[in-house]
């Protein structure tokens, strides 16, 4: 992990200590960001400053000084990129200071020629969203001679702007320990990020999301992979497949994670900013094989398992990556593949609820009073419980009242298997000197048991989960001074769940089931079975697509560098969970519980009755949604002086009011304060009905 820092450890270092003033301001569309940064001393040329670049590429600033610390202006500088040989010139103005603008991530030399001087080099490192300050001491000598700077220096200072920045680069993400390959989860590892777990809600942390930052919810973060939008615009949380993991670790070559971006080229919401660029090829071929194996036999027995004499089950985990790249022409055409995959084989482990035989043959035997129509609804429910995996296995329930005669409990394993697998693909071009293009294309193929049901497999719940995405980017050098950078991006995937079977699971039983009875006043036992077809309500889920740009413009005049941005994010969602069953509820209560709810004990589940039956017919299994979000911004670089910079932006941006193809939205006819409801009103009067947008205005 590498973080920005300030050794203060010496005199010097604490004189050369940043000043660093910072004002933001939003309200509805408006975005604001100033940044002030005052050094005084020696800049390593190692040194990066996180400042608003383009997310997908970075830039290289820098001073041209000779051994008596004086600017050189007119010196000639080249930047050549170490992995594809491109090269971009450019010379420093009269302040001694260059800077080259949107470039692909990757290694870099820099060579200054100045006459009098003897050429010299140093090497360094460009990452996405930063700016890497190639400062340069030249000495007196023939141009004959080049000399080539030591980039592994321990920089004295580490000036950074407002921005809190921490960057991986390959080899640290292709080492850290990952469990399931998720390339979000070098998030987790940034300053002020905690990581997210259901049980964290109670103790005001945020349980939704994989890390929050700085102690705002996971819902404010913001993922993306060159560019692209890798948040899931229905939950707004981190994109991922069948697994749950965002797979696509091997193929990602650096990552930033950015925990407070007050640059106006970062618009959304206030949390962290995690922005990744995937590997391409180079003018040598690279590539890799990684297997990873986990099993039953690397794994104890759970405790709860033990206690039952249940024994261990059976899981085994198997997941891999492969990757190739290289030249299809040197210095012109590369290419990239990446593919990676998993399949899991993981049991459950839950207590299951079952009506003993006594009870059942009780219940049986008060119908053939009651209620014998019901006889055979009955005899099937009660099968059912009476064949679930591990029923054998079953012992009477002990609960807060004793032995529970009416109630049998046993330890469910039962197993389901998961698979996942992706294939990306990127080609980059240089097509000339001023033009630079590359396109990429990414498939996720996945089945997810979203639910396994200890009492029979027909009740699982399942999905298949494709996703599709891609990138298309150029970037166009007008002049060395005026570059330009574009890319197009699209995404799509679908996330349907339902049975494995949906037509057997409803002959199996045509609904969901749900049994209580509260405290029994002679035995003390609470009786509660396990539900029986719990998610008897399909398909649910939802389509979503999506597709936007993002445009950058570097403009270098003198000490000044203006950037200009624009970027547009389209979603149109498809909706399936329109909160209607499409199956039958039902609830059953006891003798005690109907007396606790003020009901007719006669009519409770002993006697053949429901307490609660609910049923709906949607007009439509989806309903499309669609919404867009729009944003601009412009930025001034301005440096002063070499150890004296302004950055100075203002950000503006706009979300739309969503609307629906059908015409679905509902909303209250007029300000809530002002209805003065009243009984003798219908309901209907206070509300809209069948709107076209969510919101009257916006």
């Amino acid at each position: 992990m590498e973080h920005s820092q300030v050794n203060s450890g010496t005199p010097v270092a604490f004189l050369a200590n940043m000043i660093n003033i910072s004002f933001r301001f939003r309200l509805g569309v408006l975005a604001a960001s100033a940044a002030l940064l005052l050094g005084f001393g020696i800049v390593s040329p190692l040194e990066q400053q996180a400042v608003a670049q383009s997310s997908i590429s970075g830039d290289i600033v820098g001073s041209i000084t000779d051994p008596s610390g004086a600017v050189v202006p007119n010196a000639n500088v080249s930047v050549k990129s170490l992995d594809t040989g491109e090269i971009k010139m450019t010379t420093t103005n009269e302040a001694g200071a260059y800077r080259v603008s949107l470039l692909k991530p990757g290694q870099y030399e820099i060579l200054v020629v100045a006459a009098g001087f003897q050429n010299t080099s140093v090497k360094i490192p460009v990452q996405a969203g930063t700016v890497a300050a190639g400062n340069l001491k030249l000495s007196l000598g023939s141009g004959s001679q080049t000399v080539e700077v030591d980039a592994n220096v321990e920089p004295l200072i580490h000036t950074e702007d407002a921005n809190i920045t921490t960057s991986f680069n390959q080899q640290q993400i292709q080492n850290m320990p990952n469990p399931g390959n998720d390339i979000t989860f070098m998030g987790q590892l940034a300053p002020g990020s905690i990581i997210n777990s259901t049980n964290q809600a109670t103790n005001g942390q945020f349980g939704y999301g994989n890390f929050s930052s700085f102690g705002l919810p996971a819902t404010s973060n913001n993922f993306t992979v060159n560019g692209t939008d890798e948040n899931d615009p229905f939950f707004n949380i981190n994109n991922s497949g069948a697994s749950d993991l965002l797979l696509g670790n091997n193929e990602i070559s650096e990552a930033t994670v950015i925990s407070n971006a007050y640059a106006a080229q970062y618009g959304g919401l206030g949390g962290a900013k995690m922005n990744e660029i995937t590997r391409s090829g180079t003018n040598t071929y690279h590539g890799n094989l990684v297997y990873w194996w986990n099993g039953s036999s690397l794994n104890a027995n759970e405790y709860f398992n033990n206690q039952q004499g249940v024994k261990r089950p059976f899981d085994n985990d198997n997941q891999w990556a492969a990757s190739i790249g290289g030249p299809v022409k040197k210095d012109k055409l590369f290419f990239f593949v990446d593919t990676e995959g998993l399949r899991v084989i993981f049991p459950t482990n839950t207590a299951v609820y079952v009506p003993s035989a006594s009870y059942q043959s009780n219940i049986l035997t008060n119908l053939q009073q009651t209620n014998p129509g019901e006889i055979p609804f009955y005899q099937k429910m009660f099968a059912l419980y009476n064949n679930a995996p591990g029923v054998t296995g079953a012992v009477p329930f002990v609960d807060g009242g004793g032995t529970n005669p009416d109630v049998n409990t046993f330890r469910s394993t039962a197993s389901s298997g998961a698979n996942e697998w992706i294939l990306a693909g990127r080609v980059d071009w240089n097509i000339g000197n001023n033009d630079k293009l590359y396109v990429r294309y990414k498939q996720d193929k996945g089945f997810q048991p979203s639910y396994t049901d200890p009492i029979n497999p027909i009740f699982n719940l399942t999905s298949n989960q494709p996703s599709y995405e891609g990138q298309l980017a150029e970037t166009h050098t007008f002049s060395p001074n005026i570059i330009n950078q574009f890319e197009f991006n699209a995404s799509y995937y679908r996330a349907i769940f339902q049975a494995p079977d949906p037509a057997a699971n409803l002959a199996a039983f045509p609904g969901t089931f749900e049994f209580i009875d509260s405290q029994n006043p002679n035995t003390g036992n609470t009786d509660q079975f396990t539900t029986l077809n719990q998610y008897g309500f399909f398909p649910n889920g939802r389509n979503a697509t999506q597709y936007g740009f993002l445009d950058d413009v570097s403009i270098t005049r003198g000490s000044h560098t203006i950037r200009v941005g624009a970027s547009f994010k389209r979603d149109d969602i498809s909706d399936y969970d329109p909160m209607e069953f499409t199956a039958p509820l039902m609830i059953g209560l006891g003798p005690s519980a109907a007396a606790a709810s003020g009901l007719t004990s006669n009519f409770v589940f002993d006697n053949g009755y429901a307490y609660l039956t609910q049923q709906a017919f949607p007009l439509s299994k989806s309903q499309p949604i669609a919404f867009y979000q729009l944003g601009g911004y412009v930025q001034d670089d301005w440096s002063i002086r070499p150890n004296f910079k302004l950055n100075a932006g203002i950000r503006l941006e706009h979300n739309s009011n969503p609307v629906s193809q059908k015409d679905i939205f509902a909303r209250l006819s007029g300000d809530f304060y002002g209805l003065n409801p009243s009984e003798t009103t219908p309901y209907n009067q206070y509300i809209s009905a069948n709107q076209n947008q969510a919101f009257r205005s916006y």
